[in-house]
């Protein structure tokens, strides 16, 4: 089984991309898992969630904090897909985060979105797409926004 981490924000158009580049993924392989992984910044939340939680209106007084429209739109694309997905929120520095989850879960990819930057920028990510990048020996995919 093929294993990624789909690190989403709060950025709709970038999210889209990620789904784009994972579907090709999903339909390359013969089964795939993925993690779908947002990371708030100023909250304290650690959790998983099931698909189907969230898909159903998913309430817990202990998680008062607002999902991205963003994560429910990746959700509901992959969920139609052939993937096993699963949802998990963390809390704190998204780079950090996202490096310790791909480590627990033994991911074979990490999928990230990047940053619309101009053409001389193009070598050059964001901080937490550049702190990924250091900061795990699993290859990593940078999608985002093109020009």
């Amino acid at each position: 089984m093929y294993s990624i981490l789909l690190a989403v924000d709060d950025d709709r158009e970038t999210a889209d991309h990620l789904v784009d580049a994972v579907g090709r993924l999903i339909d390359a392989v013969d089964r795939c898992e993925i993690t779908l992984v947002h990371v708030f910044r100023n909250a304290q939340i650690s959790q998983r969630v099931s698909i189907h939680q969230l898909a159903s209106g998913y309430d817990d007084e202990a998680f008062d904090h607002q999902i991205p429209v963003s994560v429910q739109e990746t959700a509901e694309a992959l969920e139609a897909s052939s993937a096993t997905v699963e949802l998990e929120f963390a809390s704190g520095e998204p780079s950090s985060e996202i490096t310790r989850i791909a480590r627990a879960r033994d991911v074979d990819n990490i999928h990230i979105g990047g940053k619309n930057t101009s053409p001389a920028g193009k070598a050059i990510f964001g901080s937490v797409t550049q702190s990924v990048i250091f900061g795990t020996d699993v290859p990593v995919t940078v999608c985002g926004k093109s020009k």
